[in-house]
Order: structure tokens, then sequence, then C-alpha cells
């Protein structure tokens, strides 16, 4: 049980109090792939959700960045 590291505070998320969407997102953008166990169902259903809502934002933030530098470079 030794400490490893510190999460950096500009990735935290608010409602995440494991860090797991962070460390998730962390760790898929390395290239690596996530399995996160879960003491019980709607737990994980619960978890599952928030993980979703949270990437989709992300993807929106991009897709919306992306599109602008498409058009302001026309």
């Amino acid at each position: 049980m030794k400490k490893l590291r510190d999460l950096p505070q500009r990735d935290m998320v608010a409602g995440d109090e494991d860090h797991v969407i962070m460390l998730t997102k962390e760790t898929i953008s390395c290239g690596h792939s996530v399995l996160i166990f879960c003491p019980t169902k709607n737990w994980c259903e619960k978890l599952a959700e928030n993980i979703a809502k949270h990437f989709a934002a992300i993807g929106n933030l991009r897709l919306t960045s992306s599109n602008k530098e498409n058009q302001s470079g026309e």
C-alpha cells in the first residue's frame, strides 16, 4: 500500500470520488483497454452511464473544436 503518484487536479471529475473516470480516460488515451469490477450490478450500471456521459462530452468537445478548425481553414 505505497503511494505511487499524485493524481493531476486538472483531470478530476466532479462526483467521481474514486477517480475511476479519470483513470479510465488516462488508460484508454494510452491505447489500452479497461475492465472495471463493481460490488453490485446497480453500481456497475451507474458507473458505466457516468463514464459514457463523460466520454460523450469529451467527444463532442473534440468534434466542435475540429469543426471550428476546419471552418477557419477554408
